[in-house]
């Protein structure tokens, strides 16, 4: 396994263990609730797939696997969004650079992906594979970057 993974996990799992604290600490926030199990979840993919090398003896199965678990959350994710953009009291919690920014990592990781499962470029593939498992782990910065401006911003946030 390249040792970009292992970094990719160990990021990963830091992101996710501060988003479960974020969550637990904001449990009467529903957007920041709803932020933390994004940026859990995002990262807990990223980790998943960062350490499956070490199991599976071929990328092209891990890309395909990848593909599959990141167009899931995404479709998962943006059924969310659905669901609660009409009841949210600001609608300006997710600012249109921010939706392009996601929209172009998730379409990234997609795409990388489906370069190694499709084997296109196959003296590379690793690499790609990489690429493409970095893309949860931007999303989670995304969704970091989300949270912490709604906890700077919002007047009830949590007191020193």
């Amino acid at each position: 396994m390249p040792e970009s993974l292992g970094v990719f996990a160990e990021v990963s799992a830091a992101l996710a263990g501060f988003a479960a604290l974020v969550g637990i600490l904001r449990r009467d926030d529903r957007i920041g609730r709803r932020s933390a199990f994004g940026i859990v979840e995002t990262s807990l993919i990223a980790l998943a797939f960062s350490l499956l090398p070490l199991v599976v003896s071929s990328l092209r199965i891990a890309a395909s696997l990848f593909l599959a678990t990141w167009s899931a959350a995404w479709v998962n994710a943006l059924f969310q969004y659905r669901r609660t953009a009409g009841s949210l009291p600001d609608a300006s919690y997710a600012p249109l650079l921010f939706r392009a920014a996601a929209l172009s990592v998730q379409l990234a990781g997609s795409l990388l992906s489906l370069v190694v499962v499709l084997g296109v470029w196959p003296e590379h593939a690793a690499r790609v594979y990489q690429a493409a498992v970095l893309c949860p782990l931007l999303m989670s910065g995304l969704l970091l970057w989300l949270t912490i401006r709604r906890l700077v911003d919002s007047d009830d946030g949590p007191t020193a």
